[in-house]
């Protein structure tokens, strides 16, 4: 699991957001792979990277028209009524437009929401990938770069490259980046660093994201997530042969919370590990049933087949 259930997103002009994810409906997969019950397809899902990309732009260029039309309009409005020494009414458009700028964000935000469920939902990494690196093309903003290289970072360990994806965390401005692209690069990070035996590495990234837990977040709702991410850190990086009941009960809630198809494939192949190592390769096997899992990145599939070559083992010590 790449990302803890927080789910923290990002809007279309890079600016951060901590929301859920987001339940789009309506098309299957163009792959005809088989889909979990549980699992919608993103809104892109029947797209080329280059449709979807297009669709994404229309449709924010558009909203950034209807903004700046109703911001010209406030504006005036906002003169006319200081000129006229109706203060009542300068204040209400100032706060109009204040309310205009926030709505903006929000509808932006989901929009990327819906991109982002072409990784999350669709679990395709090469479309999204390439989604985003037109992305980063047409967008020269630093905030909206840093976006495209958490993002790419994302594609590239879910691609199961951890060096690629510490490579595009690199390109990260660290002086500008927010508290949510912090979060989310050090949980990369940690991630990357693991998979390539990088010990040191790892340990650092996660005390860095307790120093940043431990300094206090403005978000209750961050807060409470970055300490369960903490917890599934502390998880995946122990010796999973210590996992204890509690942290099975940990991993079942987790599941059960799960949003996004992509961390109910992270905490199954939790689960599915555990009861392998307690002798349960029926309740192993049920985990990693593709009709649950499937769309898979690579990097998952890698972990379910490692997983899946382990049951006959498992089966065959029981039987002596």
């Amino acid at each position: 699991m790449a990302c803890g259930d927080n789910d923290m997103q990002h809007h279309g002009d890079g600016q951060p957001r901590d929301g859920g994810a987001c339940d789009v409906s309506g098309a299957t997969s163009v792959s005809g792979t088989p889909r979990s019950p549980l699992t919608k397809a993103s809104a892109y899902a029947q797209m080329s990277a280059h449709e979807a990309f297009l669709l994404y732009r229309s449709r924010y260029r558009k909203l950034q028209a209807g903004y700046i039309t109703l911001i010209v309009l406030c504006g005036i409005a906002a003169i006319a009524a200081l000129g006229a020494h109706e203060l009542a009414a300068y204040l209400f458009c100032l706060l109009l437009i204040g309310v205009l700028f926030v709505l903006f964000n929000v509808v932006m935000n989901g929009r990327f929401r819906e991109l982002q469920g072409i990784l999350y939902n669709d679990c395709d990494v090469e479309k999204y990938r390439q989604v985003m690196e037109r992305f980063g093309a047409q967008w020269k903003r630093r905030s909206t770069q840093a976006v495209v290289a958490l993002e790419l970072a994302f594609c590239a360990f879910e691609a199961d490259d951890a060096a690629a994806a510490l490579e595009a965390l690199s390109r990260l401005d660290g002086k500008r980046r927010v508290v949510i692209q912090q979060v989310r690069a050090l949980n990369v990070r940690a991630l990357c660093c693991n998979d390539l035996g990088d010990s040191a590495g790892r340990d650092a990234a996660v005390s860095e994201l307790r120093v940043l837990a431990a300094g206090g977040l403005r978000s209750k709702k961050l807060a409470t997530e970055v300490s369960r991410l903490l917890r599934a850190l502390d998880i995946a990086f122990m010796d999973h042969q210590a996992w204890s009941p509690d942290d099975a009960a940990f991993m079942r809630d987790g599941l059960a919370a799960a949003q996004l198809h992509f961390n109910r494939v992270g905490w199954c192949l939790r689960l599915a590990e555990y009861e392998l190592l307690h002798g349960d390769a029926a309740r192993a096997r049920a985990y990693l049933d593709e009709n649950l899992l499937e769309p898979l990145t690579p990097r998952a599939r890698r972990l379910r087949d490692e997983l899946l070559s382990k049951l006959p083992c498992v089966q065959e010590h029981h039987k002596i």
